[in-house]
């Protein structure tokens, strides 16, 4: 996937999640349609739920993860169990609601290491677009995201990106044309968390010329990552304050790099990280490092989010958990959401357990609610989910989200940040 690797820590599920629920078709569409704003919701080709007609139905779009990308510009599914997950979904979705727009990513998650060479080289790419574009047509599907999340081997890849975006646009028009298509296919691309110098990251302004958005990655901040110092703890999306940067820097320069904040959607990730051997010390978050060595803060007055775990053999031990995980009994541990702590400057919700030195940082309910109401005043255009399957039994998740009132009145692409 295009994701970070989880480190995780093998994890089991223990409901059946796959029930559908009895309604009327077409079910409406959630109400951040109605201003153009976006759910979207990712559905993977591994994971042992199966997105249900339900979930579906809060999402404006939902995009399946993902075909493969080879040398030489050729895709296709991984294998027979993502072709009949996808076309499961896509069923699904006419289903419930024919506007919800399903569509589906390229690349990713150990899949990038074609996109340079594909797109430097002018009958590659023009091999790779003709493969998407009969992929997308004869799928019936609405569009593609592109997940190239780090396109900078080569100097000439930021140019070459919007090269190729610009061709994709046009054999999509041709498309249209073709099959009668009265709305535009979309495009999308799939960005990190990571900020760069706007004369060395994407060039988002190109981008977006050709794009219709961007899903932004916006958490993967702090994971059992090793250092030969430990692994630094912290929330899994931090929406201010750390030393990693957090939401707020990475989405001010998404906004600022477009000038089109309407285009550029917040990720929210349904999982936690826990971390183990995890020292009582807390971390200074004003000086992060003195002589390779940690500085430490005396009177312990900071959150209890920023610590140390200590390495064993060299590495961190940890992993990831996601909502519809209650108890985890492959890795020893009870998520009790109800034993969770608030941490008001990052606006994130954490467990502390010194006594089997343990620390989990995951999305709460209030978590989730601040980040949807950070991207509303934000004038940002949505909000993006990995994944949909990680929902709890109730999806409680997807129906917060779903719930809240994304159409804020202002008007398109208004920049709120000091850019």
């Amino acid at each position: 996937m295009m994701f970070q690797n989880f480190h995780k820590e093998k994890v089991r599920f223990f409901v059946d999640f796959n029930i559908e629920f009895c309604s009327d078709y077409p079910l409406p569409l959630t109400s951040a349609a109605s201003c153009g704003k976006r759910i979207v919701g990712y559905y993977t080709g591994w994971e042992p739920r199966k997105i249900s007609e339900n979930q579906i139905s809060k999402l404006t779009h939902i995009i399946f993860v993902a075909i493969r990308m080879y040398g030489n510009g050729q895709v296709q599914f991984h294998n027979s169990e993502y072709s009949s997950r996808f076309f499961e979904l896509k069923r699904k979705a006419r289903r419930v609601n024919s506007k919800i727009k399903v569509m589906i990513g390229v690349g990713g998650k150990g899949n990038t290491q074609h996109f340079s060479s594909v797109m430097a080289d002018k009958e590659k790419r023009k091999t790779f677009i003709s493969s998407l574009v009969k992929f997308v047509s004869s799928s019936q599907i609405d569009g593609l995201e592109i997940t190239w999340t780090y396109p900078f081997a080569q100097a000439e890849d930021r140019q070459n990106l919007v090269i190729f975006l610009k061709e994709l646009r046009a054999a999509f028009t041709k498309l249209e044309h073709e099959n009668g298509r009265t709305e535009k296919y979309i495009i999308d691309m799939l960005t990190p968390q990571i900020i760069w110098k706007q004369s060395e990251g994407y060039d988002f302004r190109g981008i977006l010329k050709y794009a219709d958005f961007i899903n932004v990655i916006s958490y993967e901040y702090y994971g059992p990552w090793g250092q030969k110092t430990g692994a630094y703890t912290g929330p899994v999306g931090p929406l201010y304050g750390g030393m990693r940067g957090n939401i707020d820097d990475t989405m001010k320069s998404h906004a600022c790099g477009s000038m089109k904040p309407t285009q550029v959607t917040l990720g929210i990730p349904l999982y936690g990280k826990f971390w183990r051997n995890v020292k009582e010390e807390v971390i200074n978050q004003n000086e992060t490092m003195c002589e390779e060595e940690i500085c430490r803060i005396e009177d312990q007055g900071e959150s209890e989010l920023w610590k140390l775990a200590e390495l064993k053999n060299g590495r961190p031990k940890g992993g990831f958990i996601s909502w519809n995980d209650r108890e985890n009994d492959d890795v020893g541990i009870i998520w009790d959401k109800k034993k969770a702590k608030w941490d008001n400057e990052t606006k994130s919700s954490y467990i502390w357990n010194p006594e089997e030195r343990l620390l989990i940082t995951f999305e709460s309910e209030k978590s989730i609610e601040e980040k949807v109401k950070y991207a509303i005043e934000k004038n940002l255009g949505g909000i993006n989910i990995f994944s949909v399957s990680m929902d709890d039994e109730l999806d409680t998740a997807l129906s917060l989200v779903s719930s809240m009132k994304m159409c804020n009145g202002v008007s398109k692409n208004k920049i709120i940040y000091n850019c």
